[in-house]
């Protein structure tokens, strides 16, 4: 199911030497296990709760009576659900409001139950950065902090990618959400049902609670101008994503979709050389430029690569005198 549409525009990954020659050598870019990225806010923007303790219980009983009277299978994992599957199964006899309040009591009294539910937790963290890898791109060639960031201080290169040329492994990209606050949930019942894992909820509203989750970022980021491509990993999601072999995160990315190579103003002149080899080879259409800092504000220049820039072009009067 595809959350997003195709971006439709380049954009640009930022990558150091030692990644810029391993993506230029093998046509590979690297989905990275969420859990690995430098900010910790990371899977921590799904939509909290605007709604108070008693209005969620009102809607999960609600929500369980549904559930057992359309005899509906539901996947939550808490100690709700495992009672709930127990009445299902037909462990005890009898399920009432009354009852249900009573377990309601109990649970909360021996905090097995959260206030309301959150998927804020290390387990839930871990799993999706196990199933789900992202591919991190920005609109932009030329952020300064972006070089200094991702591209090893301006020694690395900025290359311009068209998703629409990317094949699958473009299928779910779009761009980041900025906000300053976390997005806010005032459905109590859309909560209880995500609660119990009632599958109607994950298929009408999984994709955006997931985008949600997945696009947004802290205002601080904005500077990144981010998009990002999605993409789940082969294997056991219950293992740990270190096991993962990395060959699993690379993915194969068509030549021709490469559609352009920034060479950074600290790039070592020889490197640059064999990294715009290397990426002819992939595609021979490529365009190529070399980058230096303005002298007219704080930003970069860019030429096509091999050129000379503008005062670097002989006069008349030298051409003479040569």
């Amino acid at each position: 199911m595809q959350l997003l549409s195709p971006a439709g525009t380049l954009l640009y990954k930022y990558l150091s030497p030692e990644n810029a020659l391993r993506v230029l050598s093998n046509g590979k870019l690297r989905f990275s296990p969420l859990i690995e990225f430098n900010d910790p806010f990371e899977l921590r923007t799904y939509p909290y709760a605007r709604f108070d303790e008693m209005e969620f219980g009102y809607q999960l009983c609600c929500s369980i009576l549904e559930v057992i009277q359309n005899k509906e299978t539901i996947s939550g994992t808490n100690r709700v659900c495992d009672l709930v599957r127990l009445y299902q199964e037909g462990r005890f006899d009898d399920m009432t409001p009354q009852l249900f309040a009573k377990w309601m009591g109990r649970m909360m009294a021996e905090k097995k139950i959260i206030r309301t539910p959150s998927p804020h937790t290390k387990v839930v963290h871990l799993r999706l950065s196990k199933i789900m890898g992202a591919l991190c791109l920005s609109e932009t060639h030329d952020q300064i902090l972006m070089w200094s960031h991702y591209a090893s201080n301006h020694q690395g290169i900025a290359l311009g990618i068209d998703p629409a040329k990317g094949g699958q492994a473009f299928k779910f990209v779009g761009p980041v959400e900025y906000r300053s606050d976390y997005p806010v949930n005032e459905d109590a019942k859309l909560m209880a049902d995500s609660f119990l894992g009632r599958q109607h909820v994950a298929m009408t509203r999984g994709p955006d609670i997931i985008k949600t989750m997945m696009f947004t970022k802290s205002a601080h980021w904005s500077y990144e101008r981010e998009w990002r491509a999605l993409r789940s990993h082969d294997g056991d999601p219950t293992g740990d994503h270190k096991q993962y072999d990395i060959n699993a995160q690379l993915v194969e990315i068509s030549g021709d979709a490469f559609t352009s190579i920034y060479v950074g103003c600290r790039t070592d002149p020889a490197f640059g050389e064999e990294i715009v080899s290397k990426a002819r080879l992939l595609n021979p259409s490529i365009n190529a430029f070399t980058t230096r800092i303005s002298t007219k504000c704080y930003g970069l220049e860019f030429r096509p690569y091999g050129e000379l820039w503008a005062e670097e072009y002989p006069t008349d009067d030298s051409t003479i005198l040569s």
